[in-house]
């Protein structure tokens, strides 16, 4: 049967120690989740500034492309649209509007029926898809408004997707301008209120850059990029365990028992008498000690003199 007592030390040394090691793993999975939401802020911050030198671009292209606003829509017209579009790599068409009616476009085969001012009112960026140059294919359009009319310049979106896609190492990140979301693999979603995600905003453009913000981390993420703190982590654990078990549950020599017996009141007096030999009285009264454990369990003077004896505290 199992020693009570040294069951209760085992079981002791075993939470102090997992205790330890647990602490130590709490404190890494915080480590690697601080770790990851930065790394995924600057990676957001990036890619609000490639976007944003990107829309530059579009903007430049409008203003380049304003002298022509008020000129008729001839062929020269646009060709000097389509030139422009062409030189400037990310755009894809530039359209010209009067009273939200297409005036001209680079786009030869443009159908003014087709075409219309999709960014909505007070609206310069929106994320959508191309309804029939390219059917489904995602688009970002920038509108530029002027006294003479607006231009809009729009850009296919998998220059930005390919970007997000590069930069999401750590987290997934998605480019949001108002209601529309446009994902790393290039498709866009309708999200009206965006939940558990920060937000990296521009200060330029209409835009922002998400990333979710959830504490869930898989278990190989942590393994990889905290795999020295849990290490450690594991080092102290057993480090403490060790040295509760050899410091505090370290088995004491009788002297120490003792010491420890007579601070706790645990040694009390023995008293029997001595009776004479020659006249059969009681001459007097022998004092003696026996302890008294706190189990219960009484070592007798007779047994603590033997004790004492065989390790050499007792001589006679």
């Amino acid at each position: 049967m199992i020693d009570t007592s040294l069951f209760k030390k085992i079981v002791f040394t075993l939470i102090a120690g997992l205790s330890v090691t647990a602490v130590g793993v709490v404190l890494t999975w915080l480590q690697v989740t601080k770790s990851e939401l930065q790394m995924s802020e600057n990676a957001a911050r990036e890619a609000v500034t490639v976007t944003e030198r990107m829309l530059e671009e579009t903007k430049r292209a409008a203003e380049l492309a304003r002298p022509l606003l008020l000129r008729p829509c001839t062929s020269e017209t646009k060709a000097e649209l389509s030139r422009l579009s062409i030189v400037i790599e990310p755009i894809r068409i530039i359209n010209f509007f009067r009273q939200n009616k297409l005036s001209c476009s680079s786009y030869t085969a443009a159908v003014p029926e087709k075409e219309k001012i999709t960014a909505r009112a007070g609206q310069s960026l929106i994320l959508t898809t191309d309804d029939y140059i390219s059917p489904g294919v995602p688009v970002m359009i920038f509108k530029s408004s002027y006294p003479e009319g607006d231009i809009t310049v729009s850009v296919a979106t998998h220059w930005s997707a390919r970007m997000l896609n590069r930069l999401s190492q750590n987290r997934p990140l998605t480019l949001r301008a108002v209601d529309v979301v446009l994902t790393r693999d290039n498709h866009l979603e309708k999200s009206r209120s965006p939940v558990n995600v920060s937000s990296v905003h521009s200060g330029l453009f209409p835009f922002s850059v998400e990333y979710p913000v959830t504490a869930t981390i898989p278990l190989m993420t942590i393994f990889r990029k905290g795999a020295l703190s849990l290490f450690l982590s594991v080092l102290l654990g057993i480090a403490v365990a060790t040295s509760i078990w050899l410091v505090k549950f370290r088995k004491k020599s009788l002297h120490e028992e003792l010491s420890h017996a007579v601070r706790l009141g645990e040694i009390v007096p023995w008293y029997q008498p001595i009776v004479s030999t020659t006249t059969g009285k009681i001459s007097g009264v022998e004092v003696l000690a026996r302890w008294i454990k706190p189990d219960g369990k009484v070592i007798t003077p007779d047994e603590l003199s033997l004790k004492l004896k065989r390790q050499g505290s007792l001589s006679i």
